[in-house]
């Protein structure tokens, strides 16, 4: 459980565990997509760009942030 919730980092650099508020948008993100998937029958991909950018915001890169 503890290694699903830690941030990957370069190698080298020990894993920060994610904060409570970034638990709560990663979950908030994985329920979006789930339901535009399967509720608006969009394709994953779509689903969870949607969902990016209705938690995260249009302007936030999704490189940033590893789960």
């Amino acid at each position: 459980m503890l290694a699903r919730l830690e941030r990957w980092r370069l190698p080298g650099v020990p894993p920060q565990p994610l904060s409570a508020t970034e638990i709560n948008r990663r979950d908030a993100y994985e329920e979006r997509a789930a339901i535009l998937e399967y509720d608006a029958g969009l394709t994953r991909e779509e689903a969870e760009r949607l969902a990016w950018d209705e938690v995260m915001g249009e302007d936030t890169c999704r490189e940033e942030w590893e789960w």
